[in-house]
This record gives structure tokens, sequence and C-alpha cells, in this order.
């Protein structure tokens, strides 16, 4: 008698499968048609999805110190990817967008992504794709209302 897996099993099963999912979409991110590191097309997406985000906003976003941020800022900075912007109404603070070479860049990293989760979600039928975008939508939707990002 197969008996169903309890609600743990479950969770523990997700939790698996999440760090699979995420392998699954990092890996051989330099193959990608930008050539960045991981971390560093993690910057050019935020900034992509929070236009003019200061460097402390992002290392929260991010969850890394504020010197990690200011490192791959600096970078990004050089490669003339990302362009530091004096605040209009505080001097103190600087915000941060993409250049039109970055926009240029997360173009092909977002057309790469698509392809990536495109490749990984193959085996399952357009209703299982859609029931995995409702939940996802959902969880995403618990974190938002956590306060998380």
């Amino acid at each position: 008698m197969n008996k169903s897996p309890t609600r743990e099993e479950n969770i523990n099963s997700i939790v698996y499968s999440f760090i699979n999912f995420r392998k699954g979409l990092v890996k051989d991110n330099r193959a990608n048609g930008c050539g960045l590191p991981h971390a560093q097309a993690e910057v050019l997406f935020c900034i992509h999805h929070n236009s003019d985000i200061g460097s402390s906003e992002l290392a929260k976003y991010l969850n890394i110190t504020p010197s990690a941020a200011t490192q791959l800022v600096d970078i990004l900075v050089d490669s003339s990817i990302i362009d530091r912007i004096p605040d209009n109404l505080d001097r103190r603070v600087t915000r941060l967008r993409l250049t039109a070479k970055g926009e240029g860049m997360m173009e092909q990293i977002k057309e790469d992504k698509l392809k990536k989760v495109s490749e990984l979600l193959a085996p399952l039928t357009e209703g299982e794709v859609a029931n995995f975008a409702n939940i996802l939508n959902k969880i995403s939707e618990s974190i938002q209302n956590q306060g998380g990002k």
C-alpha cells in the first residue's frame, strides 16, 4: 500500500527541487550572450526592475553586504554597463541606472533565461506550466507581503 507523502516530505522535496531548478538556471551563466558572472547579471536584473535604486537598497535586495554591492557596482560602472546618477533631492545619494549597453545586455539575459526556463519546463504540459506559474505567483505575493523582495 502506497501512502501519500506527508506535508513535511513534500516541503523537503520542494526545497531540493528549488535548489536543482536554481542550479539549472545559473549553470554556465557565462555562456549567455553577455558573458557576465551570475552576481553581476543579478545586479543588472535588480536595477532593470527597480529603476534608480540606490546602492544600499541594492545590497538589501540582493541580501549582500553594502561593500559587496559597491564592488559589483564599481565593476559594472567601469564597464559602462550601469551609471551612477546623483539624486536630485539628496546630494549624498546616488542612484543606479542601466546604460544603453546595460539595457542591451539585460535584453540578452532575459532572452537567455526565457530559453533556459523553457527547456527546463519542456517535460510539463501547458496546464502544468500554468499551475506552476500560479503557484509561484502565490509564493511571490506571500514573500512581498512579508516585506521580502
